[in-house]
């Protein structure tokens, strides 16, 4: 997009006021700055912890074997009741 057509945009949105709306952009891009350096920080002192890898289900559950016994009560236990007319 060409840089014109931007400001005629930046400056429809706030009523006309070109340096008004220039002056802004610059003080929000200095708050961004900011605090962009301030999440740094926080980052590099590791005062932000690591997200920890989830564990899949088929790592909790490997080597175990299920007979179908043992699944089909599993599916009559978890939906008991929702065969049976509601009263």
């Amino acid at each position: 997009m060409h840089s014109s057509v931007r400001t005629n945009k930046l400056t429809q949105v706030k009523g006309g006021d070109e340096m008004a709306m220039e002056s802004y952009v610059a003080k929000r891009l200095e708050v961004i700055e900011r605090e962009l350096g301030e999440l740094r920080q926080l980052l590099e002192a590791g005062a932000v912890p690591k997200r920890k890898r989830k564990k899949g289900l088929r790592g909790i559950w490997k080597g175990v074997e299920f007979t179908d016994q043992e699944i089909e009560e599993a599916k009559r236990s978890l939906f008991k009741g929702l065969d049976e007319p509601k009263s």
